[in-house]
């Protein structure tokens, strides 16, 4: 393998570390800033099932984690790693930004339902992450996956770590929950680029 090929996987390698971090910040965000949500949004309208709700919306991030896997793990090769990348990446800027529009979509059908979409696309980002980043590592370090695989999967960790921080850093500052949603798409957006 020449220099330049080294260091195109290595490059392609911290992408995928980028782009499973970016999931795990996104995971630790939606939880850390679910109250926060849940007391905006639901509270003041039927304080009764507020924590239903919130707790319905967060769960279809799992729906779009399946729905993902579902459709790119297959077709992986077919699409390719790239694609997909960029694909989480659209999603970890797009469903943060239908989560924030959520609140003012007007009625309270129509901002439960913005919510849940926006939550659904995260977990599309989170998915299309997870079916693409292994294969890519695994073809890239055929002779070291389970070293290189461990290494990517500590960034997971790191990732709901670093979430859990920024929620924890973001309210201590008497910032809502709309500031820690903004911050999954700067990874995101560097992931794209």
């Amino acid at each position: 393998m020449t220099q330049e090929q080294g260091g195109h996987r290595r490059s392609i390698f911290w992408i995928c570390v980028l782009a499973l971090f970016t999931a795990a910040i996104a995971n630790a965000v939606r939880s850390g800033a679910s109250e926060a949500m849940k007391a905006e949004l639901f509270d003041a309208v039927d304080a009764a099932h507020s924590g239903e709700l919130i707790a319905s919306a967060l769960g279809n991030a799992f729906l779009g984690f399946a729905l993902s896997l579902l459709v790119i793990s297959p077709l992986l090769d077919r699409i390719g790693g790239r694609r997909i990348v960029l694909f989480a990446s659209a999603c970890f800027i797009a469903g943060p930004g239908l989560v924030l529009l959520a609140p003012s979509a007007g009625s309270f059908s129509a901002v439960y339902a913005v919510l849940n979409a926006g939550m659904i696309v995260m977990g599309f980002g989170w998915g299309a992450t997870e079916g693409s980043i292994n294969a890519i590592t695994t073809t890239m370090y055929a002779d070291d996956k389970t070293g290189k695989l461990n290494v990517l999967h500590a960034w997971w960790p790191g990732g709901m770590i670093v979430g859990g921080l920024l929620c924890v850093a973001l309210f201590g500052a008497g910032l809502g929950w709309r500031v820690p949603i903004v911050m999954i798409m700067v990874p995101g957006a560097i992931l794209g680029l």
